[in-house]
């Protein structure tokens, strides 16, 4: 911050910006938010927003800091020796964090997706929480598969409930379903999970570049997940693909078009890939396992959608959601049949679709966009997570 403000006014400025950057921040993310925007919303002239501030990350930082505060004042709390009452006050605070305060947790979503400092800082918050489990110590690998399962499930079901208004949850139930599933994990009676379902590959198709409006695409998945999709510009697309600017607009009317047929390629691609592997495995245990080994290795070959399907969410959110309902929908199916056929424990199919989605989801972004993982990698993670989601923390 540039100063700080003595007179009431200047002080009423100050928290006016800091308000407004926070909602711009929360629904558009950092870089679909501009200086001129926070001004605008706040009702002053652009240049005296530099009477507080030396720029958009300046504030930003002020306010990802402020959030982070929170976090750590809400997820601090005294544990017990009884595990099933810890996990509940876990959740229960975990969730009332997300739905209470959503702007906060939104802008520490996006930051911990972009930023080193504060998922580190973040991680080291819920380490402190999960080593105060009474349970035996873990190695670090187990450790961070264990966080995992913990926290992905009801960060989702945050998250869902964040872009979805009209999402009906009763806060009781679900930290009920939490602690359920987390003490006893999804398996009716005792599975060994096949070992194929840990090693499935594919060979990715190619794509003919011949067609310009496949190099128009490919320019634009590398520099939508290198850049951002606020940070390119059509241009920019088309010097990549190597095309006059005109002959973008031959294919698509703008630069959300393209974004959204490249999520739809996606979509596609990934379903067809889960697809044609999940037909190798009758028990839906094992399918769940290569299903996420499916997702992994999609995501791998297609590192850029990976954070392009991620920055969606801020950028266009309608546009997450269709993606992820597509996902969902037959997934939920999927389980009602194998709990009608008693495969998976009687747990409501829509709510633990939600959980599933969420492991797959968090584990896709530690494995392939923190740490660019390689399939070996993936395996053996998933060695240390699936007894977890089979049979829950009683696994150990």
């Amino acid at each position: 911050m540039n100063r700080s403000p003595v007179r009431v006014d200047g002080k009423e400025t100050l928290r006016r910006l800091k308000e407004g950057a926070r909602s711009l921040f929360a629904a558009n993310g950092y870089r679909g938010v501009s200086i001129p925007m926070i001004a605008k919303m706040v009702g002053i002239k652009t240049p005296s927003f530099y009477h507080y501030f030396s720029d958009k990350t300046a504030i930003y930082e002020d306010i990802v800091e402020s959030s982070m505060s929170s976090f750590e004042r809400e997820m601090s709390f005294s544990g017990g020796n009884d595990l099933e009452d810890y996990l509940r006050r876990f959740f229960s605070r975990y969730l009332n964090f997300m739905i209470d305060f959503p702007e906060d947790y939104r802008i520490i979503k996006e930051a911990t997706h972009f930023n080193n400092h504060v998922q580190e800082r973040s991680k080291a918050i819920m380490n402190g929480v999960l080593e105060s489990l009474p349970l035996n110590a873990l190695d670090n690998d187990r450790q961070r598969m264990l966080e995992l399962f913990l926290t992905s499930p009801v960060r989702w079901i945050g998250n869902h409930k964040s872009l979805r208004k009209d999402f009906k949850l009763d806060r009781n139930a679900i930290v009920n379903s939490l602690v359920d599933f987390a003490l006893h994990g999804m398996c009716f009676g005792k599975h060994r999970t096949a070992n194929e379902a840990y090693v499935v590959s594919f060979k990715p198709l190619l794509v003919d570049m011949k067609s310009t409006k496949a190099s128009l695409l490919e320019a634009a998945e590398e520099l939508f997940g290198s850049k951002g999709f606020h940070e390119t510009h059509i241009s920019d697309i088309t010097r990549r693909a190597g095309v006059a600017l005109g002959t973008f607009y031959v294919h698509f009317s703008n630069k959300k078009a393209i974004l959204e047929e490249l999520i739809g390629i996606t979509l596609r691609g990934l379903k067809n890939t889960v697809s044609a592997i999940l037909w190798n495995f009758s028990d839906r245990r094992d399918a769940e396992v290569a299903g996420y080994k499916a997702n992994l290795e999609y995501f791998k070959v297609h590192y850029n959608m990976c954070n392009i399907v991620m920055e969606t969410e801020f950028t266009y959110p309608e546009i997450w959601k269709g993606y992820y309902d597509k996902i969902q929908l037959p997934w939920e199916r999927a389980l009602q049949k194998a709990i009608r056929i008693r495969e998976i424990r009687q747990i409501d199919p829509s709510t633990l679709s939600l959980f599933l989605m969420g492991i797959g989801h968090y584990l896709t972004q530690e494995l392939v966009i923190y740490n660019r993982g390689t399939s070996d990698d993936f395996s053996r993670a998933l060695r240390l997570l699936v007894p977890y989601i089979c049979r829950g923390i009683h696994s150990t």
